[in-house]
């Protein structure tokens, strides 16, 4: 048994590795400051409807891509993937932010001004949103202007903070040819027990879409605030 292994991740200095399994469906690191583990579920380990569809989706080769295969979408209405990982591969008593990695190729439609609704949940813990993949970048540069101006013209942090919250689930370029865009936060006790569920869908507008490439869900060590630790908090007493 082998381990495909890049030591040297330019792109994210803050990872020390990345060891691909034999499987070649995930990939493992650890960040270079704490030691904790981070997680990439390639997509071939993703549930996707219809994904063994030719019509709709096709499997194929990105010379970018950590994974011998990622699923490019051809044309569906229905968009629907899933992700679980067992919390025992994570690290114990930690914050981890899960993050969708793609990117579009040319012709890409169905995406422009449509929201993704995302859930995930671990233990009694959830929490539910709207992302958007933004393909041609409008909606993050929107964010980013009118966060300017609601600073420096109307000094209103009550309306920053709201838009900053907005912006993150806004996509950004990972340096590495590819995008990513925070689904949301969960945390794994000590011990872990059971396992962390995401779900990405957009199954209402049953609008046509074509043109997302898939290359995984990477789950990574994150700071949240103590509001948002309260908060998760109470969702794991319920």
């Amino acid at each position: 048994m082998f381990l495909m292994e890049r030591r040297h991740h330019l792109n994210f200095p803050n990872i020390s590795r990345i060891v691909i399994f034999p499987c070649l469906v995930q990939s493992f690191a650890l960040e270079k400051w704490s030691g904790k583990k981070c997680y990439m579920v390639g997509a071939r380990d993703l549930s996707i409807v219809w994904g063994n569809t030719p019509s709709s989706w096709r499997w194929s080769s990105f010379h970018v891509s950590r994974f011998p295969e990622v699923a490019e979408l051809i044309r569906v209405r229905w968009l629907e993937v899933h992700a679980k990982m067992e919390t025992r591969l994570l690290s114990a008593d930690t914050y981890y932010a899960a993050y969708f990695i793609f990117k579009f190729v040319h012709g890409n439609y169905g995406f422009e001004t449509q929201a993704v609704e995302v859930s995930i949940s671990c233990g009694s813990a959830g929490e539910q949103c709207y992302v958007y993949f933004d393909p041609d970048g409008r909606m993050r540069q929107q964010y980013q202007t009118v966060q300017e101006r609601s600073l420096h013209i109307f000094r209103d942090a009550t309306a920053v903070r709201v838009l900053q919250a907005r912006e993150k689930k806004a996509p950004r370029d990972r340096g590495d040819g590819w995008k990513e865009i925070n689904l949301g936060e969960f945390f794994v006790d000590d011990p872990p027990t059971g396992e962390v569920q995401i779900s990405l869908m957009d199954v209402k507008s049953l609008k046509w879409k074509s043109g997302l490439v898939i290359q995984g869900i990477e789950l990574r060590p994150t700071q949240m605030t103590s509001q948002e630790s309260s908060r998760q908090r109470i969702g794991q007493r319920r």
